[in-house]
């Protein structure tokens, strides 16, 4: 891309990599990693004609999220819910992101930009909102206990 002195890389993150839901430490975190990567990537080869976007899809009815919706038995709940959203929506996010060099593009039916931008200023606020009015944490939960009781076929904790 740099010899040719043009090209665009597309990062594949998720919302969850904003917030930071219960129970998905590791992928949060990797997430969160991705986007912060991405915009230093733009950074380093701006002028080059090589640019950066991180796309930060929801739920998608697709791959992981049917997994564990099938796995507990239930869809996500209420706003979490409402933002699922079709792979074609996510593919036309990332033409949409490489068409007009967006560093960021985020992948949902509900406008969330609003919502996350409050969490980095009240952490507290964000939390609340996460467990209280997403119910991710309680979702994430019963995906993990879930998940746990199939590897060890029981209930218990290890």
């Amino acid at each position: 891309m740099l010899r040719r002195g043009r090209g665009h890389i597309v990062n594949m993150s998720s919302l969850a990599g904003k917030f930071g839901p219960g129970f998905q430490e590791a992928y949060t975190a990797t997430k969160a990693g991705l986007t912060a990567f991405s915009y230093s990537l733009r950074g380093t080869y701006r002028g080059t004609g090589v640019s950066a976007s991180v796309v930060c899809p929801g739920f998608v009815e697709a791959g992981i999220y049917l997994r564990m919706r099938h796995r507990i038995g239930r869809p996500a709940p209420g706003l979490l819910g409402l933002a699922v959203c079709p792979p074609e929506r996510v593919a036309s996010a990332v033409l949409r992101a490489i068409r007009r060099d967006l560093p960021e593009v985020f992948v949902s039916r509900v406008p969330v930009r609003p919502l996350l931008a409050s969490f980095p200023l009240s952490p507290s606020f964000g939390a609340w909102v996460t467990d209280k009015i997403l119910g991710a944490n309680d979702f994430f939960r019963a995906v993990a206990e879930a998940e746990r009781k199939n590897a060890t076929g029981s209930d218990e904790r290890p």
